[in-house]
């Protein structure tokens, strides 16, 4: 029951829903185990450090934000008197190298798809683009005709509040346009969207 009133309130709040779905899945599991009333700082301590031994410390360090947020709304709703979270420091998060691709085997990456067939120019355009702006799957596969600039760039919007503006190489921008006016004129090789 708090933790529908909590969620009601991140959505009063105008929460992402994401965030909001992310909130109820890091506290379902603490809310199983102690009663939010009651807990205590050695509580949540004790449940980020079990946490640690079976996931990453950025998953821990955002239980440990989700937690905070939520006892801080208790404490502020006058359901708890402490807030139990006071001195619970935040989990420590490594820097994770990301490991960046050679040039042989970028090479060989786009080679995979150097056919002259519709899948292979889509395929290679999306990873031109993906290789030269850093771009996520996810971000590319909302990208639309609309988001293209005149000047090799693409608008992405982030967030509900962030846009970005992304730049690409010309080399880059030749190929995608030429290869995006193609699927533009033949819809079906892109699921049909659009129809």
């Amino acid at each position: 029951m708090i933790l529908r009133a909590y969620i009601f309130h991140l959505r009063a709040r105008n929460f992402s829903p994401a965030t909001v779905k992310a909130t109820g899945e890091y506290l379902r599991p603490f809310i199983a185990l102690h009663d939010p009333l009651t807990a205590t700082r050695r509580d949540i301590e004790t449940y980020l450090g079990d946490m640690s031994e079976r996931c990453k410390p950025s998953t821990v360090w955002t239980a440990w934000r989700h937690l905070k947020g939520f006892f801080k709304w208790l404490h502020a709703e006058g359901d708890i008197s402490v807030d139990p979270m006071v001195g619970v420091t935040k989990p420590i998060v490594p820097p994770s190298e990301i490991a960046v691709l050679t040039s042989p085997q970028v090479r060989s990456l786009l080679a995979t798809c150097c056919g002259k067939d519709a899948d292979s120019r889509r395929d290679h355009a999306l990873l031109a683009i993906m290789l030269d702006t850093g771009l996520r799957l996810s971000e590319i596969a909302r990208l639309s005709i609309d988001d293209v600039g005149e000047d090799c760039y693409y608008t992405s919007q982030n967030s509900r509040w962030l846009q970005l503006r992304v730049y690409w190489s010309f080399r880059t921008d030749q190929t995608f346009v030429a290869k995006l006016t193609e699927l533009v004129r033949t819809p079906a090789l892109y699921g049909g969207v659009g129809q």
